[in-house]
């Protein structure tokens, strides 16, 4: 029964009531009185923090937009670019990275690198067989006459060998069949006007990769070596020939890397006695807009916290906005620890606080550092580690790598797997009895792998041949290993191209059952390198390869790689971390998931949920109070009911006396 039924039967049950007494105004009326001041405290309490978790989502907003304008000050490669400019693009064009210098150098470019292609007779039609078996393709610098007939042969180590094996003999048969073993050869078939011509081209250009193939007998017509030649060579594999400032330059690639430090040139075009400029300068512009930038970031996010920690602001008083704001101030005002030189400051480089904290750019000092020690400025925002020996690399450090001189004090230098086969070679003649072998690279077994059976003119293109069947294999590929092959005057040397433990040489058979051919190949037991070992701020360091992490204290994670050198004392390395990434690694406290801005977030979240609560219970006192007001009310009401009827019996009776 409703609360309103319920009084209304109690006063028929007390009699009809007294007109002079409202019931429903007084019981609202009582029960409102004692909830309003708990619901209006409870109400304010959740219009505050829901302005506060507003303010505190606002706040958060804008530390994300400050640190988006960190990022490209934090590191070196997009802070500190590079304009190259050459004078002629049809010639050549080029790249270069934070590391290159600014200067002027002459360029001629006088041949391109091409790659090596052939082709075959002609055929009537695409269906035509021409026989199937295997065809075995090496790579290399390959030697012809006047009829184009190679006459010499030197195998490239460095490029895999591989084997196809044809089941469709048809011109597209053995087209598809070598472009699906995706080895570094192209396979076309191009119409000349006389019939169909099957093509091999290599997918690389430079003289060492030229192609020889090995035919079966029925694949006999796609042959192309030393002793048997049925293609033509259409165009012969060729370095491209350059000159840098008179300097002449050999490159496999029309990408020529590492001649200027820096710098990728790319070859379009040769033009032989006519020189180019090309010319590298410092990218002031895009430098000044980062830094304008972050200063008027900086501002923007200032002037939000003003807003809301300001003396109306929604967070006023909030501890945690002040201590934002004061470690805002401190990281953009103080001398970046463990950087030498002049520029240590955001004051040295222009920029400075105003009177109302806010900052401000001088361009004209900005300029003049620009002109003077452009490098300067990334050290001073990106966070790096500066090696005092040449071949101690700093590689990577993390949030919880504290600025400081750390010493490098090593025990061991990292080495590769290496084994050497065979005491002597006797023979230089591969033959059925020493075709064969199995191998283990870096815990990576390999399949059988077959020699090409012949007699080679000398151990080095003997090892040529070993080592570009070995990095050949499949099994091997497909987890990206490789191994290097020498000749030392009496056996074969055989290492891994990976560093450390983790790197690893097994002969484990040779002709199937483990035994030695002629050549010297024989049953090796599996060696391995060894990890880098040594110190990092006197506390001993993890090794992997050439690489030394630190592992504790406040160098923990600084990695180095070291690249040679000698065991002992390496000298030391200084890390520092500048403006940009401290001020991005401070914000991420804040803004990061599970940052102190979510667990202020959080904590008014389940303020606001038990408020909800808070205010069903205060409308349950409510219908309670009213309910009971009502009952009392109504027995009230009919008590004074009863008496108006007395009295008016009371007045009729004494009026009829």
């Amino acid at each position: 029964m409703e609360t309103n039924a319920l009084g209304s039967s109690l006063i028929a049950a007390s009699g009809a009531g007294s007109t002079d007494f409202d019931v429903e105004t007084m019981s609202t009326g009582l029960a409102n009185a004692e909830v309003v001041v708990p619901r209006h405290a409870l109400t304010t309490k959740q219009e505050e923090d829901e302005l506060k978790l507003s303010a505190w989502g606002s706040l958060k907003s804008a530390l994300s937009g400050l640190n988006d304008y960190l990022t490209p000050l934090a590191s070196e490669s997009s802070l500190l670019q590079r304009t190259i400019t050459s004078s002629d693009e049809s010639v050549f064009t080029a790249t270069a990275d934070e590391s290159a210098a600014a200067g002027s150098y002459s360029v001629e470019v006088t041949s391109l690198a091409q790659s090596n292609s052939l082709y075959s007779s002609s055929y009537s039609n695409l269906t035509d067989s021409i026989g199937t078996g295997e065809l075995s393709f090496s790579f290399g610098t390959v030697t012809v006459d006047g009829s184009g007939d190679p006459t010499a042969f030197t195998q490239n180590g460095d490029k895999a060998s591989a084997t196809v094996t044809v089941t469709d003999g048809s011109l597209e048969g053995i087209r598809d069949a070598v472009n699906d073993a995706d080895f570094g050869v192209l396979a076309s078939i191009v119409n000349d006007g006389s019939g169909y011509r099957i093509t091999f081209t290599s997918t690389e250009t430079g003289a060492e990769s030229g192609i020889q193939i090995t035919a079966d007998a029925a694949l006999s017509a796609l042959s192309f070596n030393t002793t048997e030649s049925d293609l033509t060579q259409s165009r012969a594999g060729q370095n491209a020939a350059i000159k840098v400032n008179g300097l002449d330059i050999s490159s496999a690639s029309n990408t020529v890397k590492d001649v200027i430090n820096g710098v990728t040139l790319n070859l379009n075009n040769s033009d032989t006695g006519a020189t180019k400029a090309l010319t590298i300068a410092h990218d002031t512009a895009s430098l000044k807009t980062a830094v304008s930038n972050f200063v008027a970031d900086y501002n923007a996010m200032k002037n939000v916290l003003d807003e809301y920690g300001g003396e109306n602001g929604d967070l006023n008083g909030d501890s945690m906005v002040r201590g934002l704001k004061s470690q805002l101030r401190s990281l953009t005002s103080m001398p970046v620890d463990q950087l030498s030189g002049s520029y240590n400051s955001l004051t040295s480089v222009g920029i400075e606080f105003d009177s109302d904290g806010n900052l401000s750019l001088n361009e004209s000092v900005l300029d003049a550092v620009m002109s003077s020690s452009y490098s300067s400025i990334g050290a001073l925002f990106v966070a790096k580690g500066e090696p005092s020996d040449s071949q101690v690399n700093f590689d990577e450090l993390s949030d919880d790598t504290k600025a400081g001189s750390y010493a490098v004090n090593l025990t061991a230098l990292a080495t590769k797997a290496a084994v050497t086969v065979g005491a002597t070679v006797g023979s230089l003649t591969v033959d059925s009895t020493s075709d064969t072998l199995f191998v283990k690279v870096d815990g990576v077994l390999s399949q059988g792998i077959t020699l090409t059976s012949k007699t080679y003119s000398s151990g080095s293109e003997l090892a040529a041949e070993i080592q570009s069947k070995i990095n050949g294999d499949d099994s091997l590929q497909e987890y990206d290993v490789d191994v290097s092959v020498t000749y030392n005057g009496s056996s074969f040397e055989i290492t891994s191209n990976r560093y450390g433990a983790a790197s690893g040489v097994e002969i484990v058979a040779v002709d199937g059952e483990g035994g030695s051919g002629a050549i010297g190949l024989q049953v090796e037991a599996e060696v391995n390198g060894i990890d880098v070992a040594g110190t990092i701020n006197g506390e001993a360091a993890t090794g992997s390869g050439q690489y030394l992490t630190s592992s504790s204290g406040d160098s923990a994670d600084l990695k180095l790689r070291i690249s040679g050198g000698v065991t002992g004392d390496r000298g030391t390395v200084s890390v520092s971390r500048g403006v940009a990434d401290q001020l991005s690694s401070f914000i991420g406290n804040y803004i990061d998931t599970d940052g102190m801005i979510e667990g202020r977030e959080d904590t008014l979240n389940d303020k606001l949920e038990s408020y909800t609560l808070q205010s069903e219970k205060l409308d349950a006192k409510y219908e309670s109070l009213l309910a009971r007001y009502r009952s009392q009310f109504s027995i009230l009401n009919g008590l004074l009911g009863s008496l108006d009827q007395q009295r008016d019996w009371m007045t009729a009776t004494f009026e009829n006396m």
